[in-house]
C-alpha cells in the first residue's frame, strides 16, 4: 500500500516535579490513494489531537486519562474500514520498584 507522502507531528509535554503531567499530540496526514490489494481507493487527509492527563496517587500508583482524536475528526485507516472518531481511556499504572 502507499503511504501518506506528507506527514507533519508535533508534540508538548508537561512533566512538573509535583504529581500532575499532560502531554498533547498533533498529527496531520496528506491524503493518499491506497494501493493495497484488498483496500483499493483514497485515504482522505487528517488532523487529529490526542491528549493524555496523568496523576501520581501514591509512590506506586499513578492514574491517565487519554483522549485519542480529542476533537472527533472521524477518518478511515483504510478505505472500507468503519469511521474512526473519539476514543477515551483510563488506566491504572502500578510501579513495585
Amino acid at each position: 500500500s502507499s503511504a501518506a507522502s506528507d506527514v507533519y507531528k508535533r508534540q508538548l509535554q508537561y512533566r512538573p516535579a509535583g504529581k500532575f503531567n499532560a502531554g498533547l499530540n498533533y498529527q496531520r496526514d496528506q491524503g493518499y490513494k491506497s494501493n493495497n490489494a484488498n483496500y483499493v481507493g483514497r485515504i482522505d487527509a487528517k488532523s487529529l489531537v490526542d491528549m493524555t492527563l496523568g496523576y501520581q496517587l501514591s509512590n506506586v500508583v499513578k492514574f491517565e486519562l487519554s483522549a485519542t482524536n480529542l476533537f472527533n475528526n472521524e477518518f478511515r485507516a483504510l478505505p472500507g474500514f468503519p469511521r474512526i472518531g473519539r476514543i477515551i481511556s483510563g488506566r491504572l499504572l502500578f510501579n513495585f520498584n
